[in-house]
């Protein structure tokens, strides 16, 4: 592989107006409904002055200022708030998460006897968070979660939705461009024709890369003028005021609502910083999927064809199992990509139903990461000995 070929597959790429159309309309859709977000940033900004002044721990300090406030409609609010705060980090809420989901969502054995072993492994944690008071960080007080599940379920979703399109596009089309414009015969005739792949893969994964910074640089940069999270980036992601709500849309009801807590210590930055390092590994891991499917189908429209028809397949299965309450079905499928791209909102959290293992969306995505690699050898075997037609 040559730089020069590089760029010269790279440049066709750029060629393309359907990226720079794409893209666009990934801006002006992320534009106009993040400016539509509604978040009381005015209470947001009270909290903030607060925090400035007494710090981000709620005591008996912090709540004595807070209760001498000039009485206003905002400031009620923000007495209500810390007055009713406490330590949720206890030792029987391992047992609570456990009885609460057996009750809502019915879940039968063994299923049931895997999610009680992974809240035991997760009750250190729990007493982490209790020795730490995470319960008790300010954060934005009871506009913490609605603001924060704006981030977890647009935010941070339509950056991942947006970007694994794309690199589903970009993967089919730079491995299957020859095909379509007919000088595959051509290419697989020369050792240097064969090994032109290495280059279209390379120029498709640095355009795929440099999409998805630029779609999260411009959507974080819009959400945050238009929706400041006056200072509480560096709170606790566990706090008292932040939840996780876990419900089965396809059953009649169900619902189970937690604190948010993660494996291990995060912050609302850091927290933030995770999940779109570990979008990247999914958008890296898609669009190199896309790229060896291209290879293998040579033909765009049926390599969009089988990734939609699987994606299809895995929904059916899921709400399938779930409704028919065949859970050790449901068990199995929580190893999907795809359900890790499903569970992406409470990616690094204690998942509550969704998965049975601690971290396992890391876990699944690094399977996902050696079958990669293995079908890479395996499909560059069949490209060098592809005949020619």
């Amino acid at each position: 592989m040559s730089l020069r070929l590089l760029g010269f597959e790279l440049k066709k790429l750029l060629e393309q107006p359907m990226i720079i159309i794409f893209l666009g309309l990934c801006w002006v859709f992320n534009l106009v409904f993040f400016i539509s977000i509604n978040v009381e940033q005015t209470y947001l900004s009270t909290v903030g002055i607060i925090r400035e002044t007494k710090g981000d721990k709620i005591d008996h300090e912090l709540k004595e200022m807070v209760i001498n406030l000039p009485k206003n409609k905002r400031n009620q609010r923000l007495i209500n708030d810390v007055t009713r705060v406490e330590n949720i980090y206890t030792n029987n809420l391992e047992k609570k998460i456990t009885e609460d989901i057996q009750r809502e969502f019915q879940i039968t054995e063994p299923l049931m006897n895997q999610l009680e072993k992974k809240y035991r492994d997760f009750q250190p944690m729990i007493k982490k968070l209790s020795k730490e008071k995470a319960a008790f960080d300010l954060a934005g007080a009871s506009e913490t979660s609605p603001y924060f599940e704006a981030i977890r379920f647009f935010l941070l979703r339509f950056v991942l939705v947006e970007s694994l399109i794309f690199s589903l596009l970009i993967g089919l089309y730079s491995s299957t461009s020859e095909k379509a414009t007919k000088t595959s015969y051509v290419t697989l005739t020369t050792k240097t024709g064969r090994g032109v792949q290495v280059s279209k893969y390379l120029s498709g994964l640095i355009l795929s890369s440099f999409f998805f910074i630029l779609v999260t640089i411009v959507s974080f940069g819009v959400f945050f003028i238009f929706h400041p999270m006056s200072g509480f980036g560096n709170s606790s992601v566990s706090t008292w005021f932040n939840q996780n709500m876990y419900t089965f849309k396809y059953l009649d009801n169900g619902i189970v609502i937690l604190p948010f807590m993660t494996w291990i210590p995060m912050s609302f930055n850091s927290y933030m910083l995770y999940s779109l390092g570990f979008s990247f590994i999914l958008v890296f891991l898609f669009y190199s999927s896309q790229f060896l499917i291209g290879l293998w189908l040579d033909h765009l429209f049926k390599g969009v064809i089988l990734t939609s028809t699987l994606i299809v397949i895995h929904k059916i299965l899921v709400v399938g199992s779930v409704k028919l309450g065949t859970w050790h079905v449901f068990s199995w499928l929580m190893f999907s990509p795809i359900q890790v791209f499903e569970t992406q909102p409470f990616w690094f959290t204690e998942m509550g139903p969704f998965t049975i293992l601690p971290l396992q969306e890391v876990l699944v995505t690094g399977i996902a990461m050696i079958l990669l690699v293995i079908s890479a050898h395996y499909m560059k075997t069949y490209y060098q000995k592809k005949e020619v037609y």
